[in-house]
């Protein structure tokens, strides 16, 4: 009798202690928090057009696909989704009209130490399309990040043309 009493209030207090874990860092629940919206300033561009690109390319090199993708207009959410191998960036935008496809998530090259920024990028159509309602226009990307490369990243970043959407780890 005593040692189930006993038991049992072990196995209480061993429960109500795993309450506590809910908001400490220990719970990989909790280490990115909710993002936050941020506005882009304006790039400026060195390029001078009077000197001319070179190329080393021969006759028989293939060029390379051109990019017709552009950044998206706006990003309207950002959500990270923990998996066992490491997280899902989960993001929703609007682009400026109908008919964008190809939508992808690109690494931006050279970041800032320790954050994460990725390109919201999509398509349009050649043709015109009309811009629609907000619903029939958002478009969702995903990027799935390993636990080696998250192991160093502080903030995760999404750029669009009109605005930024971070995040950062807890």
């Amino acid at each position: 009798m005593n040692t189930s009493i006993t038991a049992l209030l072990t196995g209480t207090l061993l429960i109500a202690g795993c309450g506590t874990l809910q908001d400490s860092r220990l719970n990989p629940g909790n280490w990115f928090g909710n993002s936050t919206e941020t506005k882009v300033e304006a790039p400026v561009e060195v390029s001078n057009p009077l000197i001319p690109e070179t190329t080393d390319e021969g006759v028989f090199s293939k060029k390379p696909e051109e990019d017709n993708s552009s950044l998206i207009t706006t990003v309207s959410t950002l959500r990270i989704e923990r998996t066992s191998i490491g997280a899902i960036i989960s993001v929703e935008g609007l682009p400026t009209r109908l008919g964008a496809h190809s939508v992808e998530l690109r690494p931006v090259e050279d970041p800032a130490e320790g954050v994460l920024e990725l390109e919201f990028r999509v398509e349009y159509p050649t043709q015109a399309t009309p811009a629609g309602n907000v619903q029939a226009r958002t478009v969702r990307a995903a990027y799935s990040v390993s636990n080696q490369d998250l192991d160093n990243v502080r903030l995760i970043r999404v750029i669009a043309a009109e605005n930024v959407r971070e995040t950062r780890r807890r």
